[in-house]
């Protein structure tokens, strides 16, 4: 009957640890580090506001909203709900209180007139 020491595999175990960390590192590392800077980029809006309109650019798509077409605006933390006179919401993130500011103002303005 033969015995397995485990001195006959003692090297085993460290190569494998070693293989795996190889493994995390070179391969899985940037697959998740890719994923959470994508989700970090993803909620960083860029606003513009104009006389024609409200113009953002969400992960690269610039989409411009008339200032016709905004009836409503709700504030949450760093979202900026706008809803449309034809019932379309639109989601504006940003944390610049000036941005907050005046589409409160311009709102407020507009239904005073």
């Amino acid at each position: 009957m033969t015995h397995v020491t485990p001195e006959e595999h003692c090297l085993f175990s460290p190569l494998l640890i070693l293989f795996l960390c190889l493994f995390y590192i070179l391969i899985m590392l940037p697959i998740r580090l890719n994923k959470i800077y994508r989700k970090s980029v993803a909620g960083h809006t860029w606003v513009e506001m104009t006389l024609e309109g409200l113009v953002y650019d969400r992960a690269e798509q610039k989409k411009e909203i008339a200032w016709e077409e905004v009836a409503g605006v709700a504030l949450y933390k760093d979202y900026c709900f706008l809803y449309g006179k034809g019932g379309g919401e639109f989601l504006v993130v940003t944390s610049d209180e000036r941005v907050k500011e005046s589409l409160l103002y311009y709102l407020n303005a507009r239904k005073v007139k």
